[in-house]
């Protein structure tokens, strides 16, 4: 049930617990996929590029992470 569970976790959701610091969530590709610089860590940082990258593709305009 743990394993269905941590693969569930969005990213912004693993920046809070995180945050309020509790013990990270994503422990796999759910991980890899959050930490958007690869420092190792999902911070502010992470959920900002995510968001950026986001509110760029829903606008229509070229979403690039190199240039997020």
């Amino acid at each position: 049930m743990q394993a269905e569970r941590q693969s569930s976790w969005s990213a912004p959701t693993a920046y809070e617990i995180e945050s309020a610091g509790k013990e990270m969530p994503l422990k796999d590709a759910a991980f890899l996929a959050a930490d958007t610089d690869e420092d190792g860590e999902v911070t502010l940082d992470d959920a900002f590029r995510i968001l950026s990258y986001y509110s760029l593709s829903a606008a229509g305009r070229e979403a690039d992470w190199e240039k997020v």
